[in-house]
């Protein structure tokens, strides 16, 4: 019975450290919330900081699909703004949040528009999730993502 007992227990915790909050997806381990206003990308990314996250970071070819064929495939809008910005230097594209490169090659990818007052990245969900460059004070569209902190309910 102990055994049991102590088997419920860490389910439990399990899945409540993997519990997203309301309104967010779980994908690939990351909680994602797609915004049902539009932004500016700083304004974006402030609320995403606001719910204790950051616009979405896509770092490998598997969470892309998972996003397209997920999340991003039943939202509405066409622009959907990531973290990805190349306001630091012209061309090189990074992760905002944590400031590493943005392996264009690795995920398939190539950033059109990319015109020097079109420093932020944004994910164009009506021209085949192609990756383009827009101004930043223009209105998008955003998604989200967080990880999971949870509560350890065995202290």
């Amino acid at each position: 019975m102990q055994i049991l007992l102590a088997i419920v227990l860490v389910v439990a915790a399990a899945s409540v450290d993997a519990a997203c909050p309301r309104d967010w997806t779980e994908l690939e381990g990351s909680c994602w919330f797609v915004s049902h206003e539009k932004a500016k990308w700083t304004d974006a990314s402030s609320s995403c900081q606001s719910f204790h996250g950051e616009l979405a970071v896509i770092p490998d070819r598997q969470i892309l699909t998972s996003l397209q064929s997920g999340l991003l495939s039943h939202t509405h809008g066409d622009k959907i703004w990531i973290d990805g910005s190349d306001i630091i230097r012209e061309g090189d594209w990074l992760w905002n949040s944590n400031s590493q490169a943005i392996d264009l090659h690795m995920l398939g990818l190539s950033i059109s528009d990319n015109d020097k007052d079109k420093n932020c990245l944004y994910i164009d969900r009506d021209n085949h999730y192609n990756w383009k460059a827009e101004s930043c004070d223009s209105d998008a569209y955003y998604i989200c993502q967080h990880r999971p902190t949870g509560s350890s309910i065995l202290g």
